[in-house]
Parts: C-alpha cells; structure tokens; sequence
C-alpha cells in the first residue's frame, strides 16, 4: 500500500519539515509556515465579518448613547491685557548701553503663573464659598441627567415629573449654601439635607446617619456640636423629598479642583493679550468664578504695584538727604577754592575734561543708586545685577582714562576740576532724584495696576464639550478596530480549514479533488429536500460532478499502483464534512466505468445515505449480517445488499440500530465481510463514521485498501484535522488522499471572478452533508435500545 503522498503545492520560501522514517504518513512533505500575511486578514476579516458587524453597531451605539446623556460642560472666557513695564526715568541718564538693560520685556509668562497662583484661586475660592459642593443626591441613575435636560419644566424652573410613583429628583432642583464651617473630622465627608414639606430641612451626616439639624427655610445661621459646626442656608427650590448632598471640601483640594477647570494662555504670539476660559458643567457658575478670578487677579496686579511704588519711595527718601548733604560740602569746597586762588585760566580742553569728567561720574552714581535698588529684588546672581555690573565696569575704566588724562595737567587746573565736577554731579543726582520723588507721591495717590480686563466673562449659552459627533466618530472607529481585531482573535483560536493549499502543506497528504460549491446544483437540491438527490446522476455536467470526475481519476490512478485494489475508506475528522455525499456520488460515478460496485454504509450512529439513495431505512443491513455472523448463523449476503439500487450500484445499509456499533465494527466480523466483498466486486467503497468523535474508522482503516480523507471548508479546524489524522495513524493506518469539500474560493486570496458562481449557497451546502455534533453520536447510540 505505497503512493505518493508528496504535497504537489510549491512556493513557498520557508523551509519544508519531513516526517520521521516509520511515520505512518513518512515521506510526506510538511511546509512550516507561521507567517501572516495580508491576505491572511483581510480573508479572516470577510470570513468573521459578522464579528466586525456587531462589535461596529454596539460601540457605535454605547458611543451614541453616551453623547445623549453625557453632562454638558459650558465654557466661560475672558480676556486680559497686561501693559508693559517701562524703565523709571531716574535713570534715564545712564546712556543707550545702561538705559538698554532696564528696557520694557513681556510680562506674559509670569502673569500666567500668577494667574494660576494658589493665592489668586484662592481669593476666588472664598469669595464665591467655592469649596462646598453641592449635588442631588435622589437623582434618577445615568440618564437621570439627560432626563433633568430634555423634560419639561414648571414655572418654578423644576421638572415636571414623568410619574409620582417613583422617589426621585427629576431635575431643577437648587441649594445656596451661604455660610459653612465644619470641625476638621468633617471636612470630606458627605452631609445629607433632605427637604420635606412646608420648606422644612434636616440635616444628617451620610457615613454616620448622625442628625445634625433640622431647620425651617433659609437665611438662618444655625449651629450644631457645641459651635464647631454652623451653617447658614441661603435660597432653594426642591420638591419634598429631595436629598441634596452637601461636602466641604478643604481650601487646597478645591483649589486644585479650580484650577483643573482653568486654562490661561498668551491670545496670539507678543500681543501682552492673555485668553481665559473655565469649564464647568454649570454656566452661570463657569462664568462667575471667571470673572472672580479675573477681579482677584487685578486686586492682586494693584496691591502689588502699590507696594513696589511704596518700596521705591521709600528708598528715595532716604537718599535726598544723603545728596543734598553731599552737594552742600561739594559747593562748600568750589568756594573756598575759589577765594582761595581767586582765579583760573578755563581753557577748551579743560572745559572739555570738565563735562566729560562730569558725565561719567554722574552716570557712575546713577548705576550705583539702582544697583543699590535692584539689591532689594534680586541676588548678585541674577542676570540683571550681572548685567549692571558689567555696564558699572565700563564706566570705571572711562573715568580712570579721564582721571589719567587730568592728571597730567597744574595742580590748580586738578583741584578746580575735581571740586566743580563734584559740584555738577551732585547738584544735577540731587535735582533728579527730587524730581522722581516727587512723581512717586503723586504716583501713589492715584496708583494703577499694569492689567485691564477687556473682556469680562459671560454666561454662555451652548456647551463646548463633550462633542456628540467626536464621540461617536471615535467609538465607532473603535470598535471598527476592536471588531477586526476579534476577526483575527477568532480566525487564530478557531483555525478553520478554508485554504485546501494550506492544509495539504500542514497535513502533508495530497489533495486528489477539491469540490465547490455550484449555486444552480444547490437550489435544486434545496428545492427538492424530501427526494434523493445524487448530484452525479441529477447533474452531470455542473461543476461539482467533474470535481467528482476529477477524484474519481486520481483514485483509480491511487489504486493502481496498489497489491489490492478494491476497498476505499471515506472518513472525517468531525461530522457535518460530505463524506456521505462524497462516497455516494464517488461510487455511482465508478458504476459509470463499467465497474461492479458496492457502496457499504458503516456510519451505524448517523447515516446519511437516504438523501442520495432512496431505500427502505428499515431494511436489514450491515448491522444485521454482523450480528448474525457473531450468533453463528451468518446471512445470506444477497438478502442484505440491495443491488442495482441506482442503476448498477449494489448497495449495502446500516441495517438495525445497535446498542454498541463500536463492538461489531472492531470484530473479525466486519474483516471477514469485506474480504468477501472484494472478491465479488471491481470495487468497495465504505462510508465511515467521523474518526474524532468515535473509534469505528480506525478499525475499518485496517482493512482498507485506500483511505481519504474529507475536509470541508469553514466546518473543520486545523487542530481537528491534525488530531484525526494522528488518531488514525497511531493504530497502524494512513490516509492516502484528501477531499477539501465545500469550497468557496476567497475573493481576496483567490480574485473576485474565480469563485462568483459558488458563493450565494456557500453557507447551506451542509443541507444534504451534515451530521450534527459529536455527542450526537453518542447519543444515537443510547436510542438503540428499542432493539432495530
């Protein structure tokens, strides 16, 4: 019993497995081939399509209903113009280099961050009572929101309810909370105030179930737990029975909670413009802590340009005296001078020498009085006093270039120089330094801060978030994606049959046929389920009755090169393949040669063969001439094998049902009767039972002359396929061709036109092929008990 059993399929660049010597399959040639390609999803995904369907419509639907009932959030902005800060005019007479280093700088950066500031927010907190929040706490669950927006409302603002029966807050319910203090074991914990009737109210702590208070409308300050608590209600609305859950919050978690909702940035690049926008589902509140913010900001701005203004007053008073005593001495000295020499020859370049002189030293105290006022701000580190420095250590090396140049002249001209430049410095620093003082009181009296608000916040009138078309674009691209993924996720756990390609590679037995699917022969067959129906004898010239012409071919030409060739086994993994179908139509075909055929029915659990063959099913069989063989009193063949039962095909049925059809297929028996068989006919072929779910074919396999092996596409796993085959060979068998049955070539794999005709009865081909699933043949076999 040798053939051939080399995979005719080629291609492939991966390297080819082999099996072992004395491998009931030896010889063979398996590909090892991993890889996924393209083709491979894309054909999963057309194959799981109805995955990808549903996963789509359902995450389109939850993302939909989401966006209906999500809670709106409103945004609040507004807008704020920072001035630039100018240089003080006190030391406009450093010159271009000094002046330069106190030149105007955008201020944006550090405004935003002052913004953002704990004291800012802060401020706003307390101002608006911001860290007690307020909900509903009877509010119907998830769509309880949603429902407070679409119902309609009474003149009150509340919403009319959808029904009495049921204790819920419906919407447009509202509690101010005026005043609130808390003792620290408080402070995060929920307070429950439920409303009932004539406006009354009691007050309870929600861990506890503790009663604080009970009060009588609002605007009273009441207090509980000998002082530490108090709480002062201010207007609400809210049917009786409405329970509103009150929590206060610490000054810094509400802080940050403000702040997550703020965003402050630059409005367009250098435009000393900055943009701020609050989120909150509540529009009137987005737009009041906006404009709190806004207003603590500019207190802020002003408190601090008043007290810088303040700090440099201050330091200007305190030289005047320091220079005016300093100019006194300075003219003291010219006098005396003078009265003393009486006269002096002011040549041009000694009154060159004197302004220059003069100048230097004036700029020279200039820089020394602000870096005396920078000094307050910042560390000598700072890039500022770096920067003064540098511009005081230029001046140092031109007044010694000029004090080089003064040197060289009389002593007179020396001291005359050096006592009228003292005068011209200090008269000219005290005169300015009056001046500025003098504009800093009055700079005072009417200080304003460097901010204006251009736009103050409004309460807006549409949400920005959440986007409903955004939601469901997103969700449903999601589970676009999430569907696909579980095509490939099924495809890789299921690992169906659908390539015969493929399998022929990974089982490493030749496919002598692949049948498809004829979409005129399957309607006939549809039509026409209460009669027979054999495709060979029906349709003759369809497709599938050349595929079966086809393996009729490669089987004689199998047989051939066999000592014996007359018995062919027909076998599956698992039920529902065509193995039925396969070995009726296979052996009328076979009739059709000329040859003497017998078709024996040993699927004992579940035949088939009524819907090709039409016979008695009550009529004595395979199971009868077994029987009797083993009571000793065998019958009489031809009592049992209905001959010519389409035209010249004999055929021999299941017969009686049997309590274990196991037991008579694994006897002697069964090996004597078809050795018998073979000697009356050119050929014997055996409709086996499937081999996973039961043992039967392994033992019919022994006597066999051939086997094949059915494959439908779409209806067996590789791993089935692969177990099947391994069960089989492991008492000694081996299959010697495959039937791939079923196919539908795969338009991405195999190209739209090539499988058209086959794909709209694709997946009703099982009407006249199916066997159920593997317990039923087991359960078959507990139905004999009647005794057929």
């Amino acid at each position: 019993m040798s053939a051939s059993n080399t995979s005719s399929s080629s291609g492939s660049s991966n390297a080819p497995v082999s099996y072992p010597q004395g491998h009931p399959n030896g010889g063979a040639v398996i590909q090892d081939d991993d890889t996924i390609s393209l083709v491979d999803l894309l054909d999963n995904f057309l194959y799981y399509k109805w995955y990808f369907i549903i996963v789509t419509l359902i995450a389109g639907a939850l993302s939909l209903g989401y966006a209906i009932i999500a809670t709106p959030i409103y945004t609040a902005d507004a807008l704020i113009q920072i001035e630039e800060k100018k240089g003080s005019s006190l030391f406009s007479g450093l010159g271009d280099g000094a002046t330069s280093l106190f030149a105007p700088t955008s201020p944006i950066v550090g405004e935003i961050e002052i913004i953002r500031s704990r004291s800012v927010i802060g401020q706003a907190v307390e101002s608006l009572n911001a860290n007690v929040d307020v909900s509903v706490q009877n509010r119907i669950p998830v769509i309880g929101e949603w429902l407070s927006r679409v119902l309609d409302k009474d003149e009150n603002g509340l919403v009319i309810p959808m029904t009495d029966a049921l204790q819920f807050a419906w919407g447009g319910e509202k509690l101010q909370v005026n005043n609130i203090r808390v003792p620290d074991h408080l402070y995060g914990k929920a307070l429950l105030l439920e409303i009932g009737e004539g406006r009354s109210w009691a007050l309870s702590v929600e861990e506890t179930g503790e009663l604080l208070l009970k009060g009588q409308g609002s605007g009273q300050q009441l207090s509980a737990l000998n002082g530490q608590f108090q709480i002062e209600l201010g207007p609400f609305q809210a049917r009786p029975g409405t329970v509103f859950r009150v929590v206060v919050l610490s000054l810094q978690n509400e802080i940050r909670r403000a702040t997550g909702g703020l965003s402050v940035a630059e409005s367009g690049r250098q435009s000393s413009l900055i943009r701020m926008t609050y989120e909150s589902p509540d529009p009137q509140y987005a737009a009041l802590m906006l404009n709190t913010i806004a207003d603590a900001y500019l207190r802020q701005n002003l408190e601090r340009r008043s007290a810088e203004a303040e700090k440099t007053l201050q330091f200007l008073k305190g030289e005047l005296p320091r220079l005016r005593e300093q100019l006194d001495l300075s003219e003291q000295a010219l006098n005396e001078f003078r009265t003393r020499t009486r006269t002096v020859d002011m040549t041009f370049e000694l009154q060159e020498l004197l302004t220059r002189s003069a100048d230097i030293e004036t700029q020279q105290m200039q820089a020394d009085l602000k870096r005396r006022e920078l000094a307050i701000r910042y560390d000598p580190s700072h890039p500022v006093m770096r920067a003064l420095d540098s511009q005081i250590t230029g001046l140092n090396s031109d007044a010694e270039e000029i004090s080089s140049r003064i040197s060289k002249l009389p002593a007179v001209q020396q001291d005359y120089i050096r006592l009228a430049r003292n005068v011209e410095v200090s008269n000219e620093l005290y005169l300015g330094l009056l001046n500025t003082t003098q504009q800093f009181e009055i700079a005072r009296a009417g200080t304003v801060g460097n901010v204006a608000i251009i736009d103050r916040a409004v309460v807006p009138q549409s949400p920005t978030k959440p986007s409903k078309s955004m939601i469901v674009a997103v969700g449903t691209m999601a589970g676009m994606f999430l569907g696909f993924l579980l095509t490939q996720v099924v495809a890789f756990m299921t690992k169906v049959v659908r390539d015969p390609k493929k399998l022929e590679l990974e089982t490493g037995i030749s496919t002598l046929s692949i049948m498809p699917l004829d979409g005129e022969q399957m309607k006939q067959v549809l039509e026409n389920d209460n009669r027979p129906f054999m495709l060979a004898h029906e349709q003759p010239d369809g497709a599938g009755a050349e595929a079966l012409r086809s393996l009729r071919t490669a089987l004689i030409f199998a047989l051939s090169e066999k000592p014996r060739s007359k018995v062919v086994l027909i076998t599956s993994a698992v039920p529902s393949q065509g193995k039925s179908f396969i070995s009726a139509n296979l052996a009328y075909l076979l009739c059709a040669t000329g040859k003497k055929v017998l078709l024996i029915d040993a699927d004992i659990r579940k035949s088939s063969m009524r819907r090709y063959l039409n016979f008695d099913p009550k009529a004595p069989g395979l199971t009868d001439l077994l029987k009797s063989s083993r009571a000793g009193e065998p019958a009489s063949v031809d009592d049992v094998v209905m001959p010519d039962l389409l035209e010249s095909l004999d055929f021999l049925p299941t017969g009686s049902r049997v309590r274990n059809p196991g037991d008579l297929l694994a006897g002697e028996p069964i090996l004597e009767l078809i050795n018998r068989m073979a000697e009356r006919y050119d050929y014997v072929l055996i409709d086996s039972p499937p081999l996973l779910p039961v043992h039967d074919a392994r033992s019919l396999g022994k006597v066999a002359d051939i086997s094949l092996f059915v494959a439908r596409q779409d209806a067996v796993s590789l791993s089935e396929v692969q177990d099947a085959i391994d069960v089989f060979s492991k008492v000694g068998n081996r299959f010697d061709g495959l039937v791939f049955n079923g196919f539908v070539p795969s338009r991405i794999r195999y190209g739209y036109g090539y499988g058209y005709g086959y794909r709209k009865y694709a997946g009703r081909y099982g009407k006249y092929a199916t066997y159920g699933r593997y317990g039923r043949y087991y359960d078959s076999a507990d139905d004999s008990k009647d005794g057929r």
